[in-house]
């Protein structure tokens, strides 16, 4: 039995392999597609917020990775990349509950 991608699960892959490639103004455009349609989407929320913190724009990843923890706080990578950007806004406090 073959698995059907959805449009959402295309987008999200493009997304990534765009991210991954260095094109992220692309990735960018495609991860925000996806949070249109399903603004709950996991996926596209983390790899967001990664995009945010790898261009230096921590405030914008924050609001990405407290959004994506909701939905999925069992995610490590979210939690540590989330401290991150806190602890570059400063906000060590913060930082040390994530």
């Amino acid at each position: 039995m073959e698995h059907s991608l959805t449009l959402i699960d295309k987008l999200v892959m493009q997304g990534y392999e765009h991210h991954q490639k260095g094109m992220l103004s692309e990735a960018k455009v495609l991860y925000e597609q996806v949070l249109k349609i399903q603004p709950d989407n996991f996926s596209a929320l983390q790899l967001i917020a990664t995009l945010y913190a790898q261009t230096n724009n921590p405030s914008q990843a924050i609001d990405f990775f407290s959004k994506a923890i909701c939905i999925n706080p069992n995610f490590a990578p979210c939690h540590s990349n989330h401290g991150n950007a806190l602890k570059e806004l400063g906000r060590y406090s913060e930082a040390i509950w994530v």
